[in-house]
Formats: structure tokens, C-alpha cells, sequence
């Protein structure tokens, strides 16, 4: 298994990192709650636009 340090120094595509000391678990929640509520307790579909806004409102990112 490769560990949390071994992630933060990988450059991420187009030169941006993640920000040290990212809480992981809450980042999950944060990306994954938006869908789960949508489809299985409001019954609706998933828009495209909703992905974009929800990952980009939730990960900052840096340039390295």
C-alpha cells in the first residue's frame, strides 16, 4: 500500500499538487456526499456540470 507522503509529492497533471496536510476522509465526504444525497435521497439525475463544480469547489489546488 503506498502511503499518504508518497501521494502529496507526486506532481498531478498540469503542474498542481494537492495541499499538504489534506484531510483525505473529509475530502471523500466532501466529493462524494453531493452525489449520494442527489441520487439516493432526492431520486435525481447527476447533471455533468454538477461534477465540475463539486471537485473544483472542493479541491484547491497549487500550482507546484
Amino acid at each position: 500500500m503506498v502511503g499518504r507522503e508518497d501521494h502529496q509529492s507526486d506532481p498531478r497533471p498540469g503542474g498542481k499538487q494537492l495541499p499538504a496536510g489534506l484531510d483525505l476522509e473529509v475530502v471523500i465526504g466532501l466529493l462524494s456526499g453531493p452525489f449520494f444525497y442527489r441520487r439516493l435521497i432526492a431520486h435525481r439525475p447527476i447533471p455533468p456540470d454538477l461534477v465540475q463544480g463539486v471537485v473544483g469547489g472542493v479541491l484547491p489546488v497549487r500550482d507546484r
